[in-house]
Order: structure tokens, then C-alpha cells, then sequence
């Protein structure tokens, strides 16, 4: 979903593990302005995932600062110019580990929770729609800079 939404899946992303763990601390804090500063909060973010998954005893490799500092450096990218900004796009990559832990905990606190690892009609439709999109974002990236 990442690519083929040339990166704003991330913003979903974040709103929904935001939701998620303001729900469970009970917080009146909002996932719309924590999503909306991402770049400032995803240190917190990634800190509140490595702490749920330390105090259930789980590996914790992830390194926060890394994770974040990478994050935004990839994330930041896109201005450079085409096609070099769309190395942004891997920013994914550091994003990955905290999903990861995020499973982990949530099996163990929630086991059996959806998972969400199924396409709906809605995933399908912007898999379609969003990788000929990015399909052409990438050719005009390329072919418009000649």
C-alpha cells in the first residue's frame, strides 16, 4: 500500500498506531494532531512500541533514535530533485521493525486480534489505481528529466 499511494499510506499508518495506543493509555491526547506533526512525534511514537514490547519481556532491538532519525532524513528526501526524491520512499524501511514489534505486542496483549493481512475492496482498488500511478510517477521522473 505504500508505494502503490506514493507514500501517504504512512500517514494512515500513524494516525491508526496512534489510535490505537491512546486508546489503550486511556489518553485524551488526539492521533490527528499526533499524525500531524509525525515528524515530531515519531520519536514518541516508536519509544511508546519499544516500551510496550521491553515491559512484556520481548526482544526490543529497535533502536529508536535510528528508527526515527531515519525515517525523517528518507522521509524528507522527496524535494530533492526527480527522480532522486523518490528514494523518500524508502523511508518505509525504517518503519518496518516498529510495525514488527507493534505485531508482537499486540499478540500477546490482544492474541487472536485481526491482524488486518487481508486486501479489502478498497486495498484492491488502490493497488490498482495507485501502482499505475506510481508507475507513472516513476517513468515521469525519468523520461521528463531528458
Amino acid at each position: 500500500m505504500h508505494f502503490c499511494t506514493v507514500g501517504l499510506y504512512q500517514v494512515y499508518w500513524f494516525y491508526e498506531n496512534w489510535k490505537l495506543i491512546l486508546e489503550r493509555e486511556q489518553s485524551d491526547a488526539s492521533p490527528f494532531w499526533r499524525t500531524s506533526f509525525m515528524f515530531i512525534y515519531c520519536y514518541a511514537l516508536f519509544e511508546k512500541v519499544r516500551s510496550s514490547a521491553a515491559s512484556l519481556k520481548m526482544g526490543h532491538s529497535i533502536s529508536v533514535q535510528v528508527l526515527a532519525t531515519g525515517w525523517i532524513l528518507l522521509s524528507t528526501l522527496w524535494i530533492l530533485p526527480d527522480p532522486y526524491g523518490l528514494v523518500a520512499l524508502l523511508s518505509i524501511l525504517f518503519l518496518i521493525p516498529v510495525q514488527q514489534a507493534a505485531n508482537r505486542v499486540n499478540e500477546s496483549l490482544v492474541p487472536g486480534h485481526d491482524r488486518n493481512e487481508r486486501f479489502t475492496a478498497w486495498n484492491k482498488v488502490a493497488v490498482v489505481v495507485g501502482g499505475l500511478l506510481f508507475i507513472l510517477v516513476v517513468i515521469g521522473s525519468f523520461v521528463l528529466r531528458a
